[in-house]
């Protein structure tokens, strides 16, 4: 049967029917001013944008259909959703009735993403990277093929959120899954990204009967894998079943008895034929009691308007009408667009670019992005000496608004005057920034606020204010989360998940951080530019001019310890991102590493990248809690208790032998942190290790809270008798440092370490090096590179602070830089700057700096006079 004649008929009817009721209506109404042409969108016509070569199904390709009905007139397109896209009748382009077009088709097969993702891993089978698992287990077989789908806390790769839940059919009860130890809250431990650890870890089941954990997943999967973690039991049988609904009967897709127990901590199940199912049920069994830390599923998911992703967002993005944002979600960038129309006007011969760029001041706007005019697409340029990083923020901002702008942007080439080759000894790179929740909600979420936020992505109820949202990460290439976790912790991951192609908004803006860094590069002009290319081709360029001077920075033996060494990722890691936490660790100079260098340690791996202190507790730890808790009385010590803390440190300086280690490479802490309380028994047990070997170092850093400090003469009453004899490394808190009684007497006398400290890092910032050059100090530390209260990416979870505590975010390769860790990075830098000059004899150039330091000069400034100080005269114009 032909459709055609009915199809005409039902038309013909409608149009018909639409002539009489407009007829009708007419007389009520003014006529319009024009006619408002519409026009059904057919797959014959979407298939047109593969004439546009590089055109992808995505964004572009809509974009690229509705910009050529756009320019024949039409106003108003109607898109086919309910057919598929099909085509009803033969045409040149489709045969009638083909097979439904994945662009618009709704029914969700998993297979052919699942062949894809099984396709990258033959691909890369033979160079997989071989993992370690958080139990430390090492890997060779490399990470599961396929997404994570068991939404497990701490994992930043590829994941579908699907929602998961899970019941169970025979439950835990040695310990239950509770939350903590309140048996009123299902605790969610199998999902939690916890092992090992305390009796809030696992969950139990006695003898005799396996422990059974159903799973739904809210949509149909694919399942590539599935991984049990039994830190305490790891000898489990294992058997997996799965179902499509409810009603389904179970389908057993591995069976592997308790004799074929692998007997590692990490259990892993690789699933033949990719079975698909919405329904998991995992049996675990084992000998005895059955104790599960964490259950981890891999493989594809739908995704789709019938099954969308649980996202569940840590932003607002909300717009009132008649307002644009420069960056999604910041409140402080809404502006109306009566503003941005005056803009536009303001614009000259850049009102017909698509896009234009600006240098900015800092990270995080506090104002919409629209820059002057005489302040777009500047020459940028930067000063640096022949080994050194520099660092500045741009801003591109989409001159259209009404239309988002899709952009990728270019590498950047530096060549020296007269060479059209880049010269690989210097590189600039653009890191695009992301927008987060930076401040805690006014009122602290509860226990199970925080456990169920991400199951149920609730709100908290606290009104955003303008200071909520900050830029703070900056992601290079390859160190996106998975698209997914992109969009649920950024307020602007929808627009930068795909870098180094990016969306800005109508009126909409992206912050980047330009990074410069010279490797031995000789002196002279490099010059090359920053650009953005739309999708159309057209380039959105700005210039940029690296000049290098004749000044090598030193590599100066500095004690600079950074706390909390390394990001984290669960469940497992590889070398090659711990070995990204090590260079961006030793770019801030960092020197102190915390553990021995066993073989194949990370500590090990950090020594290898240079000059390393490494940091071992002095004591037992029952004398570490007891000492640090004022329970101990120094009159009170016994022969047993010297004996065995002279033995826990000889077994020390036996382990630092047989490493290879000298005694200057290493040394003990006590405890954290010694007060007024217990610096008594500080100084009987380091004159215990003083006695057992004199040639241990020994720190100390000491604080004296009250709240607030102790007066320096109550400092010094407790520490002047022994501190200067004792104390090897002395890192004192820096509010106690300065020109006063205690430096005099303590902090500034001659020894092995002189530094002080500081948390959070923003409080010392940039400024600590210049303070530690000042007083002669030879070393400084601040807490810390990495240890966050909560979930890294999510502030609402954390217990205290905010992001004062990390100066990185983590991700699937290694850390994500924040401002505050290129403000330490410059420190290091200027203190070895100022070295050049001290080392040169230019006393009266570094008085003068040093005395534009103490009067509060910018630190920015005050670092390009002592380059150009150091620098011979014909680089420094």
């Amino acid at each position: 049967m032909n459709d055609r004649p009915i199809t005409r008929y039902v038309a013909g009817v409608l149009l018909l029917l639409c002539v009489i009721s407009a007829r009708a209506a007419a007389a009520d109404r003014p006529a319009p001013d024009a006619p408002i042409l519409g026009v059904p969108l057919t797959h014959s016509d979407w298939v047109l944008k593969d004439n546009v070569p590089g055109l992808d199904d995505g964004l572009a390709g809509v974009r690229h259909v509705l910009d050529m009905c756009k320019a024949a007139g039409w106003s108003r397109i109607y898109w086919r959703c309910l057919d598929s896209g099909r085509s009803l009748h033969p045409c040149q382009l489709m045969d009638p009735m083909g097979a439904p077009h994945g662009d618009n088709g709704f029914d969700f097969d998993p297979k052919p993403e699942l062949q894809r993702v099984m396709s990258q891993h033959a691909a890369t089978s033979g160079r997989r990277e071989a993992i370690i698992w958080s139990t430390g287990q090492r890997d060779a077989e490399g990470p599961p093929v396929g997404k994570l789908l068991s939404d497990n806390v701490g994992y930043w790769g590829e994941v579908v959120l699907t929602g998961v839940t899970y019941t169970y059919e025979s439950g835990p009860d040695n310990p239950p899954d509770r939350f903590q130890g309140d048996a009123s809250l299902f605790g969610r431990r199998l999902l939690d990204g916890r092992v090992g650890g305390n009796w809030w870890v696992p969950v139990g089941q006695g003898p005799g009967q396996p422990l059974k954990a159903v799973f739904d997943f809210k949509r149909p999967c694919c399942f590539t894998e599935v991984d049990a973690i039994c830190t305490r039991t790891p000898n489990i049988s294992l058997k997996i079943d799965v179902r499509q609904t409810e009603n389904d009967p179970w389908v057993t897709v591995l069976d592997r008895p308790l004799d074929q127990a692998p007997g590692t901590p990490v259990n892993r199940a690789r699933l033949a034929g990719n079975p698909a199912g919405r329904f998991m049920r995992v049996s675990v069994g084992s000998a005895e009691t059955t104790w599960l830390d964490e259950i981890l599923v891999w493989g594809t998911a739908e995704v789709s308007q019938r099954y969308p992703e649980n996202i569940a967002p840590t932003y607002r993005r909300d717009l009132a009408p008649g307002t644009l944002c420069s960056v999604p979600g910041m409140a402080a960038t809404v502006f109306p667009q009566d503003r941005f129309s005056q803009w536009q006007s303001s614009l000259g011969q850049h009102a017909t670019a698509p896009a234009v760029w600006a240098e900015a001041e800092q990270a995080s706007p506090a104002e919409p992005i629209l820059p002057d005019a005489e302040a777009i697409n500047p020459h940028v340029h930067l000063f640096l000496a022949r080994n050194e990083t520099e660092s500045r923020f741009l801003t591109l901002t989409n001159v259209s608004a009404t239309d988002p702008l899709a952009l990728t942007i270019d590498d950047i080439r530096l060549c020296a005057a007269g060479s059209e080759e880049p010269d690989a000894r210097v590189q600039a790179r653009l890191l695009v920034g992301g927008a987060l929740p930076a401040a805690a909600p006014q009122h602290p979420l509860t226990d199970e606020q925080r456990l169920r936020l991400m199951i149920d992505g609730d709100m908290p109820t606290d009104l955003p204010g303008e200071g909520d949202v900050a830029v703070l990460p900056f992601f290079d290439r390859g160190q996106l989360l998975g698209r997914s976790l992109m969009e649920r912790y950024l307020a602007n991951g929808l627009e930068i998940r795909d870098y180094p192609r990016v969306v800005l908004p109508p009126g909409g803006s992206a912050v980047f951080m330009l990074r410069a860094t010279t490797s031995g590069l000789p002196p002279g002009r490099y010059t090359g530019s920053i650009c953005a290319v739309t999708d159309s081709g057209v380039r959105v360029a700005t210039p940029l001019e690296v000049d290098v001077v004749d000044v090598t920075l030193p590599d100066l033996d500095l004690w600079i310890h950074s706390w909390g060494n390394s990001t984290s990722q669960f469940p497992f890691e590889t070398q090659s991102r711990f070995a990204h936490d090590v260079r961006a660790n030793r770019e801030l100079g960092v020197t102190v590493f915390s553990g021995w260098p066993e073989p194949g340690s990370k500590a090990s791996l950090f020594g290898s990248a240079g000059r390393t202190y490494y940091h071992v507790m002095g004591i037992p730890d029952s004398y570490v809690h007891r000492g640090y808790g004022g329970q101990l009385d120094p009159g009170q010590l016994t022969a047993e208790d010297e004996s065995r803390l002279a033995a826990h440190l000889q077994e020390l300086v036996a382990r630092a032998q047989q490493l290879g280690l000298q005694y200057d490479d290493w040394w003990v802490e006590l405890w954290d942190e010694p007060q007024e309380n217990n610096v008594a028994i500080f100084a009987a047990l380091a004159r215990i290790l003083r006695r057992t070997d004199s040639h241990v170092r020994i720190f100390m850093n000491p604080l004296f809270w009250r709240p607030g400090h102790a007066p320096d003469e109550v400092i010094v009453q407790h520490l002047a008798p022994w501190y200067n004899e004792l104390i090897d490394v002395s890192v004192p808190i820096t509010t106690l440092v300065g020109d006063n009684l205690a430096t005099r007497e303590l902090w500034a006398k001659p020894r092995f370490v002189r530094a002080f400290y500081i948390h959070p890092a923003a409080r010392g910032g940039r400024a600590m090096a210049w303070k530690a050059f000042d007083l002669g100090f030879n070393g400084w530390g601040y807490y810390c590179y990495f240890s966050p209260r909560g979930n890294p990416w999510d502030i609402r979870t954390w217990t205290e602070l905010g992001y004062s505590y990390q100066m990185v975010f983590p991700g699937p390769a290694g850390p994500i830089i924040m401002p505050i860790y290129e403000e330490m990075r410059d420190g290091w830098e200027d203190y070895r700057l100022l070295a050049v000059l001290r080392e040169h004899g230019r006393d009266e150039a570094l008085q003068d700096l040093i005395r534009r330091y103490r009067s509060g000069e910018p630190l920015p400034e005050l670092r390009r006079a002592a380059l150009r100080s150091c620098a011979r005269p014909h680089m420094t114009q």
